[in-house]
């Protein structure tokens, strides 16, 4: 189990449309996973992010139970898209 640490946050922002060439959010939440596993941080669950299951297993030490549950309550994935089959797995194979 990791040591507990204080929480901090990281957060960027973009506006106009001189970077919308520049910058998409994929690769957005690409540099950002980068930095914050870096650092031994955790994406935040409300936002892309490029992580997969096998890095977010050893990021998140009850990962396998919350897709225990996940496959339990919503085993058929009506609840599910592409984006969290990415992160979370097929509930199915939980």
């Amino acid at each position: 189990m990791r040591p507990r640490t204080a929480p901090a946050m990281i957060g960027a922002t973009t506006s106009g449309s001189e970077y919308a060439t520049l910058i998409t959010p994929r690769s957005f939440a690409r540099s950002e996973a980068a930095g914050s596993t870096s650092v031994a941080g955790r994406p935040h669950w409300g936002k892309l992010h490029s992580l997969d299951t096998g890095r977010l297993r050893a990021l998140y030490p009850r990962y396998d139970e919350f897709r225990r549950v996940r496959a339990d309550v919503d085993p058929d994935a009506r609840f599910g898209n592409a984006y969290l089959t990415q992160v979370l797995g097929p509930p199915a194979q939980a």
